[in-house]
């Protein structure tokens, strides 16, 4: 009887025990953080005509986090360069920042020279008449590149001024469409200062201009900077969105298998459907559509995790597409091939040659099944 009564009571500590350890794992996993935002005018050792330059800085710190890991964000370019009012307007990632500062990272959130308040001219690769905006020519774009890189760079030299308590050896680095790509070639050209990547439709340059010319020149500066991504020898993640009005996602996959996936450790490229708008370029603003797999990807970083990306995995956008509306799964790949050939008889296309996604394609859709095109 003695017996029999100890081991009830065994399992019943036991029991007790694993439903502690499984509520605490519950609470770490939804632990957030209440965090602070402040501004500083970042002192920098640029000097640009005879003057020290200061970077307008934006910092997230989340509260009662020890050693917090650090994200930096890099914020994107303007319309084309030639609206002032657009240059001169501060960026602190407030849409999405605080995600990330409630989860507990640092968030610096630098304005690069001449935007916003910073000091100094705003000369990220203008044609030479600056009043036309930015310039396609390689010529103009690595000068750009290289200004961008070193204002980026001084923010790394002084993270522990804008954050004393931060983890200062693990840090990602993240960025929006032209913040996206300079993230993607700082983290190549510094591998050693960064732990991840995460590239938000990221683009120096937009893919569509009018004149097919044009938007090869185009892709020769795109191409500069995306072939860094080869050197950081880490998993990287790639966000971009569909039926983006300046970025051909499809160009952005082969820079992503070319340099993310050959580089020997991989990484995620993900394209989503942004049915909140019509512009997947502003994929950022919607966090319903990445936070989850954001947020883990950067934890494995942290903790030195393995990553799973989709490197071996085929995440063509015209695949993407009939997963999301589940004709894959139900016809199989090759239903894809067959339905653009059926569909472009009809005057729909899965892609326009500008590489844009028709707002007519879903409807294309259910015109290949109501009259059994398909």
């Amino acid at each position: 009887m003695g017996s029999i009564k100890f081991e009830w009571t065994a399992q019943l500590i036991l029991s007790f025990w694993l439903l502690f350890l499984f509520t605490a794992c519950q609470l770490f996993a939804q632990e957030k953080f209440e965090y602070t935002k402040h501004m500083v005018m970042l002192e920098t050792d640029i000097i640009e005509n005879g003057n020290s330059i200061r970077l307008e800085t934006w910092v997230y710190e989340p509260k009662d986090k020890r050693r917090p890991p650090v994200l930096i964000i890099n914020h994107g370019s303007t319309n084309g360069g030639t609206k002032i009012e657009e240059i001169k307007a501060s960026y602190d990632a407030s849409n999405i920042a605080g995600i990330f500062a409630g989860a507990g990272w640092v968030v610096i959130v630098p304005n690069r020279r001449g935007r916003g308040k910073s000091d100094g001219l705003y000369d990220e690769g203008f044609r030479r008449d600056r009043k036309k905006g930015y310039s396609i020519y390689l010529s103009r774009v690595k000068p750009g590149v290289e200004r961008a890189l070193r204002d980026i760079d001084e923010v790394f030299a002084k993270i522990q001024v804008l954050a004393p308590a931060a983890d200062t050896s693990k840090v990602v680095i993240s960025g929006i469409s032209r913040g996206g790509a300079l993230s993607v070639a700082y983290a190549g050209k510094n591998p050693e200062k960064v732990i991840g990547v995460v590239n938000f439709v990221g683009s120096w340059n937009k893919d569509n201009y009018a004149n097919p010319h044009f938007n090869q020149i185009s892709s020769m500066g795109q191409e500069f900077i995306f072939r860094y991504a080869e050197d950081f020898k880490r998993p990287a993640l790639w966000l971009y969105g569909f039926n983006d009005n300046l970025v051909d996602v499809r160009k952005r996959k082969k820079y992503f298998d070319k340099y993310v996936c050959k580089n020997g450790v991989g990484g995620a490229f993900h394209a989503y459907t942004v049915t909140e708008i019509s512009d997947g370029h502003a994929l950022a603003r919607f966090s319903r559509h990445w936070e989850k797999e954001v947020l883990e990807y950067m934890s494995n970083m942290v903790g030195g995790e393995q990553f799973s990306g989709n490197c071996t995995s085929n995440n063509d956008p015209h695949v993407a597409i009939a997963k999301e509306l589940g004709m894959i799964e139900k016809f199989g790949e090759t239903w894809v091939k067959i339905l653009q050939k059926k569909l472009k008889l009809r005057g729909y296309y899965f892609a326009r040659i500008d590489g844009k996604f028709g707002p007519q394609t879903k409807k294309a859709m259910a015109l290949c099944f109501e009259e059994e095109l398909c």
